[in-house]
Protein backbone atom coordinates (compact mmCIF):
# COMPACT_ATOMS: atom_id res chain seq x y z
CA UNK A 1 0.00 0.00 0.00
CA UNK A 2 1.85 3.36 -1.05
CA UNK A 3 0.99 6.55 1.10
CA UNK A 4 0.79 4.48 4.21
CA UNK A 5 -0.24 6.40 6.95
CA UNK A 6 -1.34 4.40 9.41
CA UNK A 7 -0.41 4.78 13.08
CA UNK A 8 0.84 2.16 15.81
CA UNK A 9 -1.83 1.74 18.27
CA UNK A 10 -0.40 2.78 22.35
CA UNK A 11 0.67 0.10 24.67
CA UNK A 12 -1.44 1.78 26.82
CA UNK A 13 -4.28 4.53 27.10
CA UNK A 14 -4.27 7.54 28.25
CA UNK A 15 -7.56 9.19 29.10
CA UNK A 16 -6.12 13.08 29.58
CA UNK A 17 -4.73 13.06 26.07
CA UNK A 18 -8.22 12.72 24.53
CA UNK A 19 -10.31 14.13 27.40
CA UNK A 20 -8.68 17.28 28.05
CA UNK A 21 -9.43 18.98 24.71
CA UNK A 22 -12.81 17.82 24.55
CA UNK A 23 -13.13 19.41 28.48
CA UNK A 24 -11.93 22.72 27.55
CA UNK A 25 -14.02 22.64 24.25
CA UNK A 26 -17.19 22.23 26.15
CA UNK A 27 -16.47 24.42 28.65
CA UNK A 28 -15.98 27.23 26.43
CA UNK A 29 -19.13 26.23 24.54
CA UNK A 30 -20.64 26.99 27.55
CA UNK A 31 -22.12 23.35 28.05
CA UNK A 32 -21.75 23.08 31.93
CA UNK A 33 -23.81 26.55 32.65
CA UNK A 34 -27.37 26.68 33.42
CA UNK A 35 -29.72 29.16 32.18
CA UNK A 36 -31.28 30.54 35.43
CA UNK A 37 -33.63 32.53 33.75
CA UNK A 38 -35.00 29.99 31.44
CA UNK A 39 -38.49 28.57 31.72
CA UNK A 40 -37.90 25.10 31.26
CA UNK A 41 -38.41 22.52 33.82
CA UNK A 42 -35.24 20.87 35.36
CA UNK A 43 -33.84 17.89 34.51
CA UNK A 44 -31.96 16.26 37.01
CA UNK A 45 -30.17 12.49 37.54
CA UNK A 46 -28.77 12.13 41.09
CA UNK A 47 -26.24 9.17 40.93
CA UNK A 48 -25.43 7.65 43.76
CA UNK A 49 -21.84 7.28 44.94
CA UNK A 50 -19.98 3.49 44.50
CA UNK A 51 -21.09 0.77 47.48
CA UNK A 52 -19.01 0.49 50.90
CA UNK A 53 -16.09 -1.23 49.80
CA UNK A 54 -15.88 1.32 46.77
CA UNK A 55 -15.24 -0.35 43.92
CA UNK A 56 -17.85 -0.08 40.95
CA UNK A 57 -19.63 -3.71 39.76
CA UNK A 58 -22.01 -4.26 37.20
CA UNK A 59 -25.08 -3.37 38.75
CA UNK A 60 -23.13 0.72 38.86
CA UNK A 61 -22.96 -0.13 34.92
CA UNK A 62 -26.38 -1.30 34.72
CA UNK A 63 -27.56 1.51 36.62
CA UNK A 64 -25.92 4.26 34.91
CA UNK A 65 -27.08 2.73 31.20
CA UNK A 66 -30.22 2.62 32.28
CA UNK A 67 -30.05 6.22 33.50
CA UNK A 68 -28.35 7.63 30.40
CA UNK A 69 -31.40 5.76 28.24
CA UNK A 70 -33.96 7.30 30.19
CA UNK A 71 -32.34 10.97 29.71
CA UNK A 72 -32.23 9.83 25.58
CA UNK A 73 -35.10 9.12 25.45
CA UNK A 74 -36.78 12.15 27.39
CA UNK A 75 -34.40 14.75 24.50
CA UNK A 76 -35.74 12.22 21.95
CA UNK A 77 -39.39 12.66 22.46
CA UNK A 78 -38.88 16.46 22.61
CA UNK A 79 -36.80 16.36 19.54
CA UNK A 80 -39.06 14.20 17.46
CA UNK A 81 -42.48 14.06 18.53
CA UNK A 82 -44.69 11.25 19.14
CA UNK A 83 -45.76 10.05 16.11
CA UNK A 84 -41.77 9.45 15.40
CA UNK A 85 -41.01 8.28 18.44
CA UNK A 86 -43.68 5.58 17.49
CA UNK A 87 -42.04 4.96 14.36
CA UNK A 88 -38.95 4.55 15.89
CA UNK A 89 -40.24 2.28 18.47
CA UNK A 90 -41.61 -0.10 16.04
CA UNK A 91 -38.08 0.13 14.25
CA UNK A 92 -35.93 -1.36 17.38
CA UNK A 93 -38.68 -3.52 18.06
CA UNK A 94 -38.25 -5.58 14.41
CA UNK A 95 -34.68 -4.81 15.24
CA UNK A 96 -34.70 -6.61 18.51
CA UNK A 97 -36.67 -9.28 16.93
CA UNK A 98 -34.40 -9.89 14.15
CA UNK A 99 -31.08 -9.92 16.20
Amino acid sequence: MSGDNRKELAATFSPAEIEAPLYKKWQEAGYFKADAKSKKPPFTIVIPPPNVTGSLHIGHALDHTIQDLLIRMKRALKLCGFLEWITLELQLKMWWKNN
